[in-house]
């Protein structure tokens, strides 16, 4: 049994996994925890306009980085994975959705969900910015 619900019917929990460097780490799981079924999963980090102890210029604000998002294929095309960008849009109010690298599918279900991706700061600006396993 994963997550802290003792529910038989779907359920969405987020759990933060880690936090360093201003940067914050967790997943979103969306399926029917008491009987062990994971239907999806989010993984995300959040920015609040620090990095590495230095302000991100403020046009850029407070981002949520969808890392990967994923619906096991028995359980695809059920709205499970709109489910879980609903519960971002209405959890994580005023952040710009940085949807990192995405499939061509991803980018028509973001596209259909009216999601487009948000601007990061170039590389020459001087805050040092995890993205994508590689420092810039």
């Amino acid at each position: 049994m994963w997550g802290n619900t003792r529910s038989n019917k779907i359920v969405i929990e987020n759990t933060v996994k880690d936090t360093h460097f201003g940067e914050t780490y967790g997943i979103i799981k969306i399926g029917v925890p008491v009987t062990n079924d994971l239907y999806g999963y989010l993984n995300y980090s959040t920015l609040k306009g620090v990095v590495d102890q230095t302000v991100l210029p403020p046009k850029y604000g407070n981002i949520f980085r969808v890392h990967m998002i994923r619906v096991f294929s028995k359980y695809q095309r059920r709205g499970y994975a709109t489910s879980m960008m609903t519960y971002v849009k209405k959890n994580y109010k005023g952040y710009k959705i940085d949807l990192n690298t995405i499939t061509p599918e991803g980018s028509h279900f973001f596209k259909a969900l009216g999601i487009r991706h948000a601007k990061m700061p170039p590389q020459s600006v001087p805050v040092s910015v995890v993205r994508s396993n590689k420092l810039y």
